[in-house]
């Protein structure tokens, strides 16, 4: 068992409110297999704190943007799954709140390269969103090493025609 806490959050005055913006609980079945419920950002590309802002802040993966999640994940020698069924927490998204399943595939390749791509399907009162994303970490030297992620994101309006599409990369 794991558990998680982040307790705080600075309002616009640089106050700390009093609120528990992420938590969450793990258990490991086995070696491989995980399972965690609770509030947090779900695994979506490379996961990592240097691409929340420039990246995934536009896909609504930022800091204060965490969702009620169920998440289970099977960490394998060379593959990784991850899935994810969340619903995002009222106020933190402009489009209402947003029901969504995500998954995730990572393949390694030779211990130091892993490549993968990611796709959510999330629907509101307001939208259906689908995003595309592919990643990859290869690690050349223990010193010289490169991160990517591309990401392509459909929005579709239900009440309005037309379509806003979009990527990010870093």
């Amino acid at each position: 068992w794991t558990a998680d806490l982040f307790y705080g959050k600075l309002n616009q005055d640089w106050k700390v409110e009093s609120i528990a913006t992420r938590y969450w609980v793990m258990y490991q079945f086995l070696d491989e297999l995980t399972v965690r419920a609770g509030r947090f950002i779900p695994v979506f590309g490379l996961n990592i704190p240097q691409h929340t802002v420039i990246t995934r802040q536009g896909l609504g993966f930022n800091e204060g943007q965490e969702r009620n999640s169920l998440e289970a994940m099977w960490a394998g020698e060379k593959w990784n799954f991850v899935t994810t069924a969340s619903q995002s927490v009222e106020g933190t998204t402009d489009d209402g709140i947003e029901q969504a399943i995500s998954t995730q595939v990572n393949y390694t390749l030779a211990d130091s390269y892993k490549v993968g791509g990611s796709y959510w399907l999330g629907t509101s009162d307001s939208m259906h969103r689908q995003i595309f994303g592919l990643q990859t970490v290869l690690g050349f030297t223990e010193k010289w090493y490169m991160l990517a992620e591309l990401d392509y994101q459909v929005k579709n309006p239900i009440a309005a025609g037309g379509s806003q599409i979009g990527r990010a990369h870093v």
